[in-house]
């Protein structure tokens, strides 16, 4: 959500891909819809399936952020300069989902397929990958607490939900009280 408007991709859009702004700045009943097509995925562009829009996220500088699940990229948009820049993930199979931004500009991504969590610098375009703390805990959601700077990542088969301290370089495990909690 950004000052008069909401960003939203195509979930599961290919041919193009897109990503879209709601803008409801001084309008009374109906908001402006604006699509921006998303650089074709070499491989996948075309292809059924596609690249899987997933996540989508505004970065503190404005840049608007979005995951490909399938396509194994990140990408950004800039409305300022209205140009997309491309990350491809350092693993093939890395399946990025909900990622989340903290207060740096620093991404943070769940490694979904590679059971990793994934540390994007935008401004170095470097990857820092950190193993989840026990196979195939398959994370899923990742989010920042802006207050304490902490990393929470959900897994999907772990029962557990992890955090994350990046001044420790530590994980900390805390089991969910049933099976399948996803």
């Amino acid at each position: 959500v950004g000052v008069h408007g909401v960003w939203i991709n195509g979930h599961f859009t290919h041919s193009p891909e897109l990503i879209a702004r709601i803008d409801t700045a001084g309008r009374e009943s109906a908001a402006a819809l604006t699509r921006f097509n998303v650089p074709s995925h070499p491989t996948l562009g075309n292809g059924p399936g596609g690249p899987i829009p997933y996540e989508i996220r505004v970065a503190p500088d404005g840049r608007v952020w979005t995951s490909e699940l399938q396509g194994n990229r990140l990408f950004a948009y800039d409305p300022r300069k209205r140009m997309f820049d491309v990350f491809t993930m350092p693993q093939t199979w890395s399946g990025p989902r909900r990622f989340d931004i903290d207060a740096k500009g620093i991404l943070w991504i769940p490694a979904y397929a590679s059971n990793e969590l994934v540390r994007l610098d935008p401004a170095t375009r470097r990857f820092t990958r950190f193993p989840m703390p026990e196979p195939d805990a398959v994370p899923y959601v990742v989010r920042v607490d802006d207050a304490t700077g902490q990393i929470w990542i959900g897994t999907s088969a772990a029962d557990a939900v992890y955090s994350y301290d990046e001044a420790a370089n530590r994980f900390t495990i805390y089991p969910l009280p049933s099976r399948g909690a996803l």
